[in-house]
């Protein structure tokens, strides 16, 4: 099994410290357990001695996320640590007040969480900007629109988190959010732990590819790429290798913002296929 190319990774001492942690944590699940010994990374020795991911990867195959939803506790680790709460990355100067309607980041002064109920809320609190998964920004947008819900216009900006559990941003979503909110629309490619895969810039050409959470993969396709990724924050529920059904095109020019970190354009929904379990790719 070849490894996905190229990989997004800084191989820094802490990096590697955090891959060696995922590791060793799929090693105690009975999902990923079997494919650790056959890699030869399954005892703690052989964990510490692991100076390159990339080399770890090519030994493993891609899991499947209908195989992993299938039975979802087996890839519990019991020992393993849950996830902390994360930052909310805001792409401009944070306003005084933004909502986040979705749960898992951690609050500060400026940013409060209402994963339910918001629509209530919302018009006390009165946020100058609102980050939300796609669908429950799109419910919004038109509740707006409609009237069914009254708040305070936004000053700042829309920042819409999309990927697996939340889908893909078309054309028709950015329009919409744009006639109702009427302030700049960032996008935020999340896992499905929540990771940060990669998020829009002021320059709107394109999600710059983020490794802070994840180790991110791109596996060829006969047009584009399939989005790969391994969290490297999830310890509890390990996810190593795990395709995302997404699809995108890949941009290493440099950015209107001044980034030269690449680009994912034309994010898309893979066509449905047949579910691979781990144990079955090996046959």
């Amino acid at each position: 099994m070849e490894c996905a190319v190229p990989v997004y990774f800084r191989a820094s001492a802490e990096r590697l410290k955090q891959f060696r942690a995922v590791v060793a944590s799929a090693a105690q699940t009975a999902y990923y357990g079997p494919w650790m010994e056959r890699a030869g990374v399954a005892e703690p020795s052989r964990i510490a001695e692991i100076d390159s991911a990339e080399q770890v990867l090519a030994q493993l195959p891609c899991s499947e996320l209908t195989g992993i939803l299938d039975d979802f506790e087996k890839l519990r680790n019991p020992a393993g640590r849950r996830p902390e709460l994360r930052d909310l990355h805001y792409p401009l100067e944070t306003p005084p007040r933004v909502a986040v309607l979705a749960p898992g980041f951690r609050e500060t002064r400026s940013v409060r969480l209402f994963p339910d109920n918001w629509s209530r809320k919302l018009k006390h609190f009165r946020p100058n900007s609102i980050a939300a998964p796609a669908g429950v920004l799109r419910a919004l947008a038109l509740a707006v629109r409609d009237g069914r819900v009254h708040m305070q216009p936004l000053t700042h900006a829309v920042i819409v988190f999309t990927g697996i559990e939340h889908g893909v941003l078309r054309q028709p979503d950015r329009d919409l959010f744009w006639k109702v909110f009427q302030v700049p629309l960032f996008e935020q490619l999340r896992g499905l732990g929540g990771e940060l895969l990669a998020e829009e810039c002021e320059a709107h050409h394109g999600l710059h590819i983020r490794d802070e959470d994840c180790l991110l993969e791109l596996e060829p396709m006969q047009s584009g790429f399939e989005l790969v990724y391994t969290s490297l924050t999830s310890l509890e529920y390990p996810l190593v290798r795990l395709a995302t059904g997404l699809a995108a095109d890949v941009h290493d020019t440099p950015c209107g913002c001044g980034e030269r970190v690449p680009r994912l354009t034309g994010i898309r929904r893979l066509p449905r296929r047949k579910s691979y379990a781990m144990v079955a790719a090996a046959d």
